[in-house]
């Protein structure tokens, strides 16, 4: 439950109804920290009902519905164009749900680009509603790809950090099932236009390549990349793709004769 709800931002007053106003509010505050408490506790007992799966239509449209919670509207991409991006990426854009209420948490969408379109977007020259369908790559084996996450978002609430992390691993995962297909990332890029956003970047470790722009679209943009090719990166992220990589190209090679 989001306590902003109740609309309560302080009391200026003094008096019987002030002390009235504060005692609705305590008791609204414990209601809501109990009811929140429930709802972690259930959801992190059962995490098993949390997947990670390509979208359906209803999926895609509750992910939007999430996105304008946090974005402008002119940064939103329609559910009708995503579809279209999927025929030229089927894996571009994945949903973590929860089973038991078909509830979308959230999503990500990440896929390999045309170069030409991928400068664009690094240098600020255009905004993600602007990359066509047919600009989107499919992940591909044999030449390490370049990707860009076009959108990452969970839904708010008590729960919303525990989404997050739980997006973030699965991502990783799906980047280690691309390398047992034989698809390697080399970089990550991505464009931050909230605090949120640029404080996950920060603490992914991403690099910060431009800053200079402006538009009505965002308070800010802010682009940045994460190399997952770097073995002196800070990200445990990093860490963890090159040890899966490492282990992978070990299972591979030929045992040698004793």
């Amino acid at each position: 439950m989001d306590l902003s709800t109740y609309g309560v931002v302080g009391v200026v007053s003094y008096g019987r109804s002030s002390l009235k106003l504060t005692g609705r509010w305590s008791r609204a505050v414990e209601r809501a920290s109990i009811l929140g408490e429930a709802e972690q506790t259930e959801v992190k007992q059962t995490p098993e009902r949390l997947v990670f799966v390509l979208p359906q239509r209803d999926d895609l449209e509750q992910l939007v519905g999430i996105e304008r919670m946090l974005f402008h509207e002119a940064l939103l991409v329609p559910p009708e164009e995503q579809r279209k991006q999927l025929t030229f990426n089927p894996e571009a854009i994945h949903v973590i749900k929860d089973t038991n209420t078909n509830t979308v948490l959230g999503g990500i969408s990440c896929s390999p680009l045309k170069p030409d379109v991928l400068e664009k977007l690094i240098r600020l020259e255009i905004e993600e509603p602007q990359i066509k369908p047919e600009d989107f790559l499919p992940y591909t084996a044999g030449t390490p790809l370049d990707c860009y996450i076009i959108d990452f978002a969970v839904r708010q609430g008590i729960l919303a950090t525990y989404y997050g992390t739980k997006l973030l691993q699965a991502t990783l995962d799906f980047f280690t099932e691309l390398l047992n297909r034989g698809v390697v990332i080399h970089r990550i890029y991505a464009v931050a236009v909230t605090k949120y956003g640029e404080r996950l970047a920060k603490r992914l470790h991403f690099t910060l390549l431009q800053s200079d722009w402006t538009g009505e679209s965002a308070d800010f943009r802010h682009s940045y990349v994460l190399d997952l090719e770097n073995t002196k990166s800070k990200s445990r992220l990093v860490k963890k793709y090159l040890k899966q990589k490492r282990d992978l190209e070990r299972r591979r090679k030929p045992h040698k004769k004793q």
